[in-house]
């Protein structure tokens, strides 16, 4: 039954990657945009076509030719169901069980990346001298910044995670960590336990990685599913 419903809720491509062999040789040295891609089953061109951006352009960003936008990182993360820091980091900057109560009581007048970076820095109770100090900028840069004139880049918005201690997903797209998807990534930690086992049978790497693909896919497709929503 479950298989017949992952059927109805799974596009083709998505069934059939489930379904195929697993080679995982190679997949540490994986960018993290293309292991999270793979692990939804698509192609460049399935991406290119559900994104709006070319496959060239997806491929160069995979293979550190060139690097996407913030915009461009909000898009792909909301349709990859993800955070933005699964795009970023092979590993997370922050420990997945902290979260800051920041992320969830921001203002609701606080839309902006500006506006948030602005927020933090005051919560933070630093001035903008301060604050530009310690991220290593000049102040009038940070100034920019937080105006919404510029908008920083990948290296930069890596220094504020560690600065303002949040995610990355909160700084771009204003949505805290644990409100998208990644709570399914969060059982990859719990299975790489090499000791696991079900019913008393060992799970090997292969069985704990097919867990993980299985219910990254029916997740997202959970989350489209108009039951899942009442």
């Amino acid at each position: 039954m479950g298989i017949v419903l992952l059927e109805h809720l799974l596009t083709q491509e998505e069934m059939e990657a489930l379904m195929r062999p697993i080679d995982r040789d190679g997949q540490d040295e994986l960018c993290p945009l293309q292991q999270v891609r793979e692990r939804k089953g698509w192609s460049l061109e399935t991406a290119s076509l559900y994104t709006g951006i070319e496959s060239s352009l997806l491929h160069d960003w995979e293979n550190g030719v060139s690097s996407p936008s913030l915009e461009q990182l909000d898009r792909l993360a909301e349709l990859y169901h993800t955070a933005v820091d699964e795009l970023l980091y092979d590993q997370p900057i922050l420990d997945r069980d902290w979260k800051d109560p920041v992320e969830w009581t921001t203002p609701e007048h606080i839309q902006s990346m500006g506006e948030r970076l602005a927020f933090l820095r005051l919560r933070r109770q630093l001035s903008r001298a301060e604050a530009a100090r310690m991220l290593g900028i000049p102040y009038t840069e940070l100034t920019a910044y937080e105006k919404g004139y510029r908008q920083p880049s990948l290296t930069l918005l890596t220094t504020m995670v560690h600065v303002y201690q949040v995610s990355a997903n909160y700084l771009v797209r204003g949505i805290p960590y644990w409100e998208t998807e990644i709570c399914t990534k969060h059982l990859d930690i719990i299975l790489q336990d090499t000791t696991l086992s079900y019913q008393h049978i060992p799970l090997n790497a292969a069985i704990r990685q097919r867990i993980i693909d299985l219910l990254d896919g029916y997740v997202a497709a959970m989350k489209n599913d108009r039951f899942y929503k009442r």
